[in-house]
Protein backbone atom coordinates (compact mmCIF):
# COMPACT_ATOMS: atom_id res chain seq x y z
CA UNK A 1 0.00 0.00 0.00
CA UNK A 2 1.50 3.33 -1.07
CA UNK A 3 1.41 6.25 1.10
CA UNK A 4 -0.32 9.57 0.35
CA UNK A 5 3.22 11.45 1.24
CA UNK A 6 5.15 9.07 -1.54
CA UNK A 7 6.70 11.01 -4.58
CA UNK A 8 7.70 9.08 -7.72
CA UNK A 9 11.62 9.61 -8.12
CA UNK A 10 11.80 10.86 -12.14
CA UNK A 11 13.25 8.61 -14.32
CA UNK A 12 16.58 9.78 -16.17
CA UNK A 13 18.03 9.17 -19.35
CA UNK A 14 21.57 9.42 -20.48
CA UNK A 15 20.77 11.40 -23.84
CA UNK A 16 17.79 12.77 -25.55
CA UNK A 17 18.04 12.59 -29.11
CA UNK A 18 14.45 14.63 -29.19
CA UNK A 19 15.52 17.97 -27.16
CA UNK A 20 17.91 19.01 -29.95
CA UNK A 21 20.30 22.25 -28.96
CA UNK A 22 20.16 24.04 -25.81
CA UNK A 23 21.70 26.40 -22.77
CA UNK A 24 21.53 26.45 -19.60
CA UNK A 25 23.01 28.91 -16.71
CA UNK A 26 26.76 27.35 -15.50
CA UNK A 27 25.63 27.97 -12.26
CA UNK A 28 29.36 29.12 -11.32
CA UNK A 29 31.45 32.28 -11.31
CA UNK A 30 34.87 32.55 -12.53
CA UNK A 31 37.62 35.48 -12.27
CA UNK A 32 40.34 35.22 -14.83
CA UNK A 33 43.81 36.68 -13.62
CA UNK A 34 47.35 37.05 -14.98
CA UNK A 35 50.46 35.43 -13.56
CA UNK A 36 50.50 39.01 -10.97
CA UNK A 37 46.70 38.46 -9.54
CA UNK A 38 45.62 41.28 -11.88
CA UNK A 39 42.31 40.83 -13.60
CA UNK A 40 42.36 39.86 -16.94
CA UNK A 41 38.88 40.78 -17.71
CA UNK A 42 38.16 45.14 -18.33
CA UNK A 43 34.69 45.92 -18.79
CA UNK A 44 35.88 49.06 -21.17
CA UNK A 45 37.62 46.57 -23.81
CA UNK A 46 35.77 43.79 -25.31
CA UNK A 47 38.52 42.04 -26.26
CA UNK A 48 39.08 40.78 -22.98
CA UNK A 49 35.54 39.30 -22.47
CA UNK A 50 35.26 36.12 -22.25
CA UNK A 51 32.89 34.43 -24.63
CA UNK A 52 31.04 31.00 -24.28
CA UNK A 53 29.96 29.28 -27.86
CA UNK A 54 29.36 25.58 -28.85
CA UNK A 55 32.40 25.69 -31.27
CA UNK A 56 35.76 27.39 -31.72
CA UNK A 57 35.13 30.84 -33.68
CA UNK A 58 36.93 32.82 -35.88
CA UNK A 59 38.30 36.06 -34.32
CA UNK A 60 35.85 38.13 -36.95
CA UNK A 61 32.92 35.38 -35.59
CA UNK A 62 33.60 36.07 -31.88
CA UNK A 63 34.26 39.92 -32.27
CA UNK A 64 30.66 39.54 -34.02
CA UNK A 65 28.81 37.90 -30.59
CA UNK A 66 30.61 40.08 -28.65
CA UNK A 67 28.98 43.16 -29.48
CA UNK A 68 25.49 41.12 -30.20
CA UNK A 69 22.77 42.33 -27.76
CA UNK A 70 25.27 44.39 -25.58
CA UNK A 71 23.59 45.35 -22.47
CA UNK A 72 24.65 47.13 -19.78
CA UNK A 73 23.63 48.14 -16.03
CA UNK A 74 25.65 49.76 -13.61
CA UNK A 75 27.60 46.98 -12.66
CA UNK A 76 26.90 44.21 -15.10
CA UNK A 77 27.81 43.87 -18.75
CA UNK A 78 25.10 41.04 -20.71
CA UNK A 79 26.81 40.07 -24.65
CA UNK A 80 26.56 37.63 -26.60
CA UNK A 81 22.97 37.11 -26.74
CA UNK A 82 23.27 37.36 -23.50
CA UNK A 83 24.72 34.04 -22.94
CA UNK A 84 27.44 35.93 -21.46
CA UNK A 85 27.82 38.55 -18.50
CA UNK A 86 30.50 40.00 -16.48
CA UNK A 87 29.43 41.40 -12.64
CA UNK A 88 32.23 44.40 -12.11
CA UNK A 89 33.06 45.07 -8.07
CA UNK A 90 34.84 43.97 -5.36
CA UNK A 91 38.19 45.05 -7.47
CA UNK A 92 37.88 41.99 -9.84
CA UNK A 93 35.11 41.18 -12.64
CA UNK A 94 33.12 37.84 -12.26
CA UNK A 95 32.29 35.74 -15.74
CA UNK A 96 28.77 33.88 -15.63
CA UNK A 97 28.16 32.42 -18.91
CA UNK A 98 25.95 29.64 -20.28
CA UNK A 99 27.24 26.14 -21.22
CA UNK A 100 25.60 24.20 -24.54
CA UNK A 101 23.95 20.94 -24.79
CA UNK A 102 22.51 19.32 -27.63
CA UNK A 103 20.47 16.09 -26.01
CA UNK A 104 24.35 14.25 -25.15
CA UNK A 105 25.20 12.79 -22.33
CA UNK A 106 28.36 15.30 -22.78
CA UNK A 107 28.62 18.66 -24.71
CA UNK A 108 31.48 21.04 -24.89
CA UNK A 109 31.31 24.36 -23.98
CA UNK A 110 34.54 26.44 -25.73
CA UNK A 111 35.56 29.96 -23.30
CA UNK A 112 37.51 32.02 -25.66
CA UNK A 113 39.26 34.20 -22.98
CA UNK A 114 42.72 36.46 -23.71
CA UNK A 115 43.48 35.07 -27.00
CA UNK A 116 43.42 31.46 -26.17
CA UNK A 117 40.32 28.59 -25.98
CA UNK A 118 39.43 27.02 -22.65
CA UNK A 119 36.94 23.88 -23.26
CA UNK A 120 34.36 23.08 -20.24
CA UNK A 121 32.70 19.96 -20.62
CA UNK A 122 29.24 19.33 -19.30
CA UNK A 123 27.76 15.89 -18.48
CA UNK A 124 24.36 16.02 -18.63
CA UNK A 125 21.16 13.58 -17.67
CA UNK A 126 17.44 14.42 -19.15
CA UNK A 127 13.92 13.66 -17.62
CA UNK A 128 10.34 13.65 -19.20
CA UNK A 129 7.84 15.94 -17.37
CA UNK A 130 4.65 15.90 -19.25
CA UNK A 131 5.65 15.01 -22.41
CA UNK A 132 8.34 17.24 -22.49
CA UNK A 133 12.22 16.62 -21.87
CA UNK A 134 14.38 18.45 -19.60
CA UNK A 135 18.47 18.51 -19.20
CA UNK A 136 19.86 18.58 -15.80
CA UNK A 137 23.69 19.13 -15.14
CA UNK A 138 25.37 16.46 -13.31
CA UNK A 139 28.53 18.22 -14.01
CA UNK A 140 31.62 20.24 -15.72
CA UNK A 141 34.95 20.39 -16.25
CA UNK A 142 37.01 22.83 -17.21
CA UNK A 143 40.41 21.99 -18.96
CA UNK A 144 40.70 18.64 -16.49
CA UNK A 145 39.24 20.40 -13.23
CA UNK A 146 35.80 19.89 -12.05
CA UNK A 147 34.62 23.17 -11.52
CA UNK A 148 30.44 22.44 -10.65
CA UNK A 149 28.85 19.17 -9.29
CA UNK A 150 25.60 18.42 -8.84
CA UNK A 151 25.10 18.56 -5.07
CA UNK A 152 27.94 20.80 -4.19
CA UNK A 153 27.76 24.71 -4.76
CA UNK A 154 31.38 25.74 -6.58
CA UNK A 155 29.80 29.16 -6.43
CA UNK A 156 33.68 30.89 -7.57
CA UNK A 157 36.59 29.42 -9.55
CA UNK A 158 39.59 31.66 -10.31
CA UNK A 159 41.77 31.39 -13.60
CA UNK A 160 44.77 32.09 -14.03
CA UNK A 161 46.32 32.81 -17.36
CA UNK A 162 50.62 32.73 -17.51
CA UNK A 163 52.97 32.04 -20.15
CA UNK A 164 50.79 30.02 -22.30
CA UNK A 165 49.79 27.96 -19.07
CA UNK A 166 46.38 28.04 -17.61
CA UNK A 167 45.79 26.83 -14.14
CA UNK A 168 42.03 26.58 -12.60
CA UNK A 169 41.30 26.52 -8.89
CA UNK A 170 38.32 26.37 -6.53
CA UNK A 171 37.92 29.51 -4.51
CA UNK A 172 35.01 28.66 -2.51
CA UNK A 173 32.17 25.75 -2.72
CA UNK A 174 29.49 24.89 -0.20
CA UNK A 175 27.32 21.51 0.04
CA UNK A 176 24.25 21.98 -1.74
CA UNK A 177 20.58 20.50 0.61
Amino acid sequence: MASCDAVDEPEYYSTASEIGEFTITADVGIRYYDENGNDLIKTDNSKTWPLAYKKVLTSDSLAYYKSDNVHVTSDVFHYGDRHNAIISGNGTNKYEFYVCGDGSEKCITYIHVNGSVDKIETTYRYTIVDRKWYPEKIKMVYNNTVIWQKGIDYSEVAVTKANGETKVEIVSQNLQK
